[in-house]
């Protein structure tokens, strides 16, 4: 996180590049160390299932976009428009509104269809939703972002609940503890990278023009990554049978 954060403020100074050796050597040390503990916290031969990783990097790129989008989109309401916090905060319920609904209603989903359904469907409106921050302009209305704050809210609603029960349907029964903790340290990751990240391509809110400019190019970015998240889903989940039947 000092590494990203210091870098968009300072450039790639003498400290930045050793935090950033610092962080390679610390991780190494990580793995080598879980690759020869008896209780290892991590265990290293999940890393080698397809159909439990792809879904924790899934969702750790999820959690990345969808704050690192809020981030900005926080800054550009309050520094760049001027709004108040409360308005800011009202503003973006077209993002939370839609996410706090869908939750059940994916869980559902998954639980019928098997997670795969769902979690392409979210991935690709999410899509749409971080290409949407593309036409945002320094005074454009209220409706001009509103679009992308639903599309990011739909998306998002529609694929949490069906990431963790793909990552923790790939593992035994067991270990289910294990895999909720590990996707659950993916999403906070993934949430902190993006804050970090975003904050430093966008820069500061006193030029507005600039400041937008960084919002068009992470729009791309988080269209990009929502696109490749479709495919890691896709790619590492099998087709799954529902897990209920209609009856009657």
């Amino acid at each position: 996180m000092f590494t990203v954060i210091d870098a968009g403020e300072h450039g790639l100074r003498p400290l930045t590049v050793l935090s950033a050796v610092a962080a390679v050597v610390c991780v190494a040390a990580f793995v080598v160390r879980e690759r020869y503990a008896g209780a290892p916290m991590l265990p290293l031969d999940l890393l080698r299932r397809p159909a439990f990783v792809g879904p924790n990097v899934a969702a750790g790129a999820m959690n990345l976009v969808v704050n690192g989008l809020l981030f900005v989109t926080t800054l550009f309401l309050q520094g760049v428009q001027h709004r108040g916090p409360v308005a800011a905060g009202v503003a973006l319920l077209p993002m939370f509104v839609p996410l706090a609904f869908l939750a059940p209603v994916a869980g559902r989903l998954a639980a019928r269809f098997g997670p795969r359904p769902p979690l392409i469907g979210g991935a690709l409106v999410a899509a749409l939703g971080a290409a949407g921050f593309a036409l945002v302009q320094p005074a454009s209305g209220y409706l001009a972002l509103l679009p992308a704050l639903a599309g990011i809210g739909i998306g998002a609603g529609l694929f949490t609940a069906p990431v963790v029960t793909a990552a923790m349907s790939a593992v035994p029964a067991e270990r289910s503890g294990l895999a909720s903790g590990i996707n659950n340290t993916a999403r906070q990751t993934g949430t902190a990278l993006g804050v970090a990240m975003f904050g430093a391509v966008a820069g500061s809110t006193a030029n507005p023009d600039s400041f937008v400019h960084g919002v068009h190019v992470l729009a791309g970015f988080g269209a990009a990554v929502w696109g490749g998240v479709t495919f890691v889903v896709a790619s590492s989940l099998r087709r799954s049978s529902p897990t209920s039947t209609r009856s009657g």
